[in-house]
């Protein structure tokens, strides 16, 4: 996606992520935006990878957990996650060309903390977050 704001500095690489971390992955990214797409997907997965490469964790479940992801991992995946998820972590691909780390649905939270980030872009009804450098 294009976006105001692209971060000509942001850089993406794959990241192989395997077994239970993996289902675990694709599940939460299905939870999150399994209705909003190949980009909703891809914008969450990013989002994923970008706490888990930048934050330092050692596993998705760790990302899940400390960063309270609420998405349920009871549906399994549908195709548009599974390439979404493919094409951001397998490929090295990214949804948009900025750094995301936050996001939340208008529709169920206030997102007070959200809002004073660095807003990147609203997508499917979600709201895309950096933080302040």
């Amino acid at each position: 996606l294009d976006i105001q704001n692209p971060d000509s500095n942001y850089t993406s690489r794959a990241i192989s992520i395997t077994g239970n971390d993996r289902d675990i992955l694709e599940r939460l990214v299905m939870g999150e935006a399994g209705n909003q797409g190949f980009i909703g997907a891809a914008l969450v997965a990013q989002t994923i990878k970008d706490l888990y490469y930048y934050g330092g964790f050692s596993s998705i479940e760790e990302v899940r957990v400390n960063c309270g992801f609420s998405g349920r991992l009871t549906t399994a995946p549908n195709q548009n996650v599974l390439d979404a998820v493919s094409y951001v972590f397998d490929q090295g691909g990214y949804a948009v060309k900025h750094r995301l780390f936050y996001f939340y649905a208008p529709k169920y939270s206030a997102g007070r903390f959200h809002e004073t980030q660095n807003y990147i872009l609203t997508y499917g009804g979600h709201k895309f977050f950096d933080r302040w450098y």
